[in-house]
């Protein structure tokens, strides 16, 4: 045999023996220990009342060797929360028929400990809510209240936003929901008709009666015939301003008469009142435009 594996077994040898040494030594304690034997006077109440008397516990059995006796000990203290036992020696069945439910009793002095005692003490009073946060619930309630109907109030402006996106794109295309008289001496459909150096009499005449409204009115139609006659565009009662804007977007004379135009819808289809001095600028822009279509 090597001495390597001779040394590993010793090894293993004294592994064993050391694990095993607790346990001898336990063993050892026990088999030393002596119990003192159990008294009538130690019993717990149950125990007495039973008819257990003292040999039954301390009398050791008659066959076996005095030497190796060990008298087993069995102290059991009163205790109010111990159950009542029933003896080790006595009929179960019999037992429980003469002494019935076994009652656990709380001496009075630990029941008076107990009451004493403040954390046992769950009745605690609660406190009222004070008032100071009173306004911020209020706060908070309406905040809620306007969280949820904050969803109507944006269908609504979507609603009239889209309306008023629809009437704008109309008035762009020249629809008109309401007409008054403008008070010309001709029918509409007459001043539309006649011809371009006739305007210029209307025109005077609206000027000094300051109805200037019907004088921006008239500037335009006269604008119209001015810019068929040059073949620029051609009339038709039909159309519309946004007409006639298309035809020219691709001449000279798109954004000036696209200005033109912006300021006759503004003052005639949205009613607006024109003094003298707003008129005078607007008066002078169509005789511009004219005075440029004259020299074609």
């Amino acid at each position: 045999m090597r001495i390597t594996d001779r040394y590993t077994r010793y090894c293993w040898l004294t592994a064993c023996i050391l694990l095993m040494l607790p346990a001898l030594l336990h063993a050892q304690d026990a088999k030393d220990t002596i119990y003192a034997p159990l008294s009538v006077e130690d019993m717990s109440g149950p125990a007495k009342e039973a008819g257990v008397n003292e040999d039954t516990y301390n009398a050791p059995d008659a066959d076996s060797d005095s030497e190796d006796v060990m008298e087993d000990t069995v102290v059991v203290p009163p205790h109010y929360l111990w159950d009542q036992a029933v003896p080790a020696d006595a009929d179960t069945l019999e037992w429980w028929e003469n002494n019935g439910l076994v009652l656990r009793r709380v001496p009075a002095t630990v029941m008076e400990k107990l009451r004493a005692d403040k954390k046992l003490q769950y009745d605690k009073k609660i406190k009222p809510p004070s008032d100071n946060f009173r306004w911020l619930a209020v706060a908070l309630v309406a905040l809620a209240a306007f969280l949820q109907s904050i969803r109507y109030i944006i269908y609504t402006l979507l609603i009239i936003g889209l309306v008023l996106l629809v009437l704008f794109f109309m008035r762009q295309q020249g629809f008109r929901f309401s007409r008054r008289k403008g008070g010309l001496e001709l029918p509409e459909v007459e001043a539309e008709n006649i011809a371009a150096t006739a305007y210029e009499k209307l025109i005077q005449e609206a000027i000094s009666g300051a109805r200037f409204r019907q004088a921006v009115r008239l500037l335009h139609l006269q604008a119209l015939h001015l810019l068929s006659e040059q073949q620029l565009i051609t009339l038709s009662k039909d159309k519309t301003n946004t007409d006639y804007l298309r035809v020219l977007s691709k001449t000279q004379w798109y954004q000036p008469f696209a200005r033109l135009t912006r300021d006759y819808e503004y003052i005639w289809y949205g009613e607006i009142a024109v003094n003298e001095e707003q008129f005078a600028l607007v008066y002078g822009r169509f005789r511009e435009f004219q005075k440029e279509l004259n020299h074609l």
